[in-house]
């Protein structure tokens, strides 16, 4: 999980797909986090990831990140 605090967004994204697809749900705190991220496509890799991962903790994140609060 290291890969999700690297310098380079690519390998961030990466991760975070690689995270996403195997349910990985204690990146779940981390990803949250990437919500208010400034790069674009770091948000949207968790917003993928965490829609995938099935944790409830994520349901009101994702609905305020959505702008759905």
């Amino acid at each position: 999980m290291s890969a999700l605090d690297d310098d380079d967004v690519q390998v961030r994204v990466t991760a975070a797909r690689l995270l996403g697809r195997g349910r990985v749900t204690k990146a779940t705190p981390a990803l949250i986090g990437w919500l208010a991220e400034q790069e674009p496509e770091l948000r949207q890799a968790a917003c993928a990831a965490l829609g995938r991962m099935g944790d409830d903790r994520v349901v009101g994140p994702l609905s305020r990140a959505m702008g759905d609060s």
